[in-house]
């Protein structure tokens, strides 16, 4: 089994307490020898990218020292950070050490994205993109629910016009509520068909300025063609929710989610060998779409889509339910 793509939670300590965080509740750290040993048993899967976040990484006094490790194997490193503890001599140790990308959350213009994390928060973030932007690839990274799906426009424009920025992608991600109380902010079916709406219009507008991704899977529904093409070429047997096909994720505590965002354990990385892992991924069933229940288990498209587990999970409790999301089923 192949696994394109890892994450560790290196931390769940935080300089921010955003509202719509999942990691609250954990109080965990991976020491460097635990990161360095956990990155050295997944070497079997080939991932070819490893992602650092939190938490907030940049807390870590040997950051520079776990992207240095992750680089020198051979390994695509990206980190994640809201940007407010990053400088000019941190961001140039870190470039030296070998990190490839820098996603930076921004969630909205400066009202919006300040209600979500504080006061301060938005120019020490766009800062931030400008000042890794003359060292690696920077993703903008924004978490999509009601209460900024309609500001997004407003934000690329800001970024990318006023103030002439260039990041690499602007990544649009659905908002998982991993509290009952955040679940009136959820996109729902409408908002993502909202949400693709607002994508193409972004794409029109400034798509000679950046690329606009989203981790919504529903974008693959009417790419079927391209998406199978890829999935033949790195070997997927799946393609859109990348939940245990593409992408395996690792929490603070050692805990190995099949996504960052989907809260299932499989087992503890600390604890348990690969193979142990692997098997138990197998039992979940999450790239065998025939295992899908309601809309997505009789959708056409169920190999290219699969619907959002993580959304699934949330809403039925039981990830292999249904995306409560899909726009393709609005009455």
């Amino acid at each position: 089994m192949k696994i394109p793509m890892v994450g560790f939670d290196i931390t769940s300590n935080c300089n921010l307490a955003c509202l719509h965080c999942r990691v609250h509740e954990l109080e965990a750290d991976c020491s460097y020898e635990e990161v360095c040993a956990m990155v050295d048993k997944l070497a079997p899967l080939e991932p070819k990218v490893m992602f650092i976040t939190g938490g907030e990484p940049l807390i870590r006094d040997d950051i520079v020292d776990i992207v240095k490790y992750i680089a020198a194997k051979g390994y695509q490193c990206q980190l994640n950070t809201n940007g407010l503890l990053l400088t000019e001599g941190l961001m140039r140790e870190l470039a030296e050490a070998g990190l490839g990308f820098m996603q930076i959350s921004l969630d909205g213009p400066r009202h919006v994205h300040e209600s979500l994390r504080g006061p301060g928060t938005f120019d020490a973030a766009v800062d931030a993109i400008e000042l890794a932007s003359g060292y690696v690839q920077v993703v903008v990274n924004t978490t999509l629910s009601r209460m900024n799906l309609e500001t997004i426009p407003e934000m690329a424009e800001y970024v990318l016009v006023e103030r002439g920025l260039r990041p690499r992608v602007f990544g649009l991600k659905r908002f998982i509520a991993n509290k009952q109380q955040m679940k009136e902010y959820v996109l729902g079916p409408r908002g993502v068909a909202r949400l693709l709406e607002i994508l193409a219009d972004l794409r029109a507008r400034f798509g000679n300025l950046t690329e606009f991704r989203t981790d919504a899977p529903q974008t693959n529904q009417g790419n079927e063609e391209r998406v199978r093409r890829i999935m033949r070429q790195i070997g997927l047997s799946c393609g859109g929710c990348s939940a245990g096909v593409a992408s395996l994720h690792v929490r603070a505590n050692g805990d190995v989610a099949p996504c960052s965002v989907l809260d299932v354990t499989i087992g503890n990385m600390k604890t348990q060998t690969l193979d142990e892992l692997l098997a138990a991924m197998e039992l979940w069933g999450f790239a065998d779409r025939a295992k899908l229940k309601g809309h997505c288990g009789l959708c056409d498209v169920r190999d290219v889509c699969g619907g959002c587990r993580a959304a699934a999970l949330a809403e039925f409790g039981d990830p292999m339910e249904e995306d409560p999301e899909c726009p393709r089923y609005l009455t």
